[in-house]
């Protein structure tokens, strides 16, 4: 996520509107704050928009594309198992609340939730992103699902140690 700020005068700025409004274009945004700062002649509209960089993680001009991560290539076999089934988990979440997919969670919390081994909320808080309201709203639902995945035979050997 990225925060750009903005000020644009009371009394117009047609260069400062073109620059906001090119860069909501060009990012997807996750919230917009508006606070008027009234300062007389010089005041102005401060806004802050929280979005993120569709150009990638490194703020790249690669073509307007945001560098993926063929998750296939970086996570284990097993692992890429379990995160395409928390990918389904979080498609189903997105459709039945109508909220985009990212604001559950993103594709790399999900490869850090299946690498870290999380099997409860409070592993679910260490993830960078998914803090108390994420993890209380979604979390019981990711975890069934992390439950779900589990193998039968650790099961079986936890329980006979």
């Amino acid at each position: 996520m990225a925060l750009k700020f903005f000020q644009i005068p009371a009394r117009g700025c047609d260069e400062t509107e073109t620059a906001l409004n090119g860069h909501m274009r060009s990012h997807r945004v996750l919230s917009v704050e508006r606070r008027w700062v009234d300062v007389g002649h010089e005041s102005f509209w401060a806004i802050c928009v929280d979005s993120l960089d569709q150009q990638g993680e490194s703020g790249g001009t690669g073509g307007g594309r945001r560098n993926r991560v063929d998750y296939r290539e970086v996570l284990s076999p097993e692992d890429f198992t379990k995160f395409a089934s928390l990918r389904e988990i979080r498609k189903q979440i997105s459709q039945e609340d109508g909220i985009p997919v990212y604001a559950i969670m993103t594709n790399e919390q999900i490869a850090q939730v299946v690498t870290r081994g999380v099997s409860d909320r409070a592993g679910l808080k260490e993830i960078p992103g998914l803090g108390d309201a994420k993890v209380e709203r979604f979390g019981s639902r990711i975890l069934e699902r992390l439950e779900e995945l589990k193998d039968p035979d650790d099961a079986t050997n936890r329980e006979s140690v």
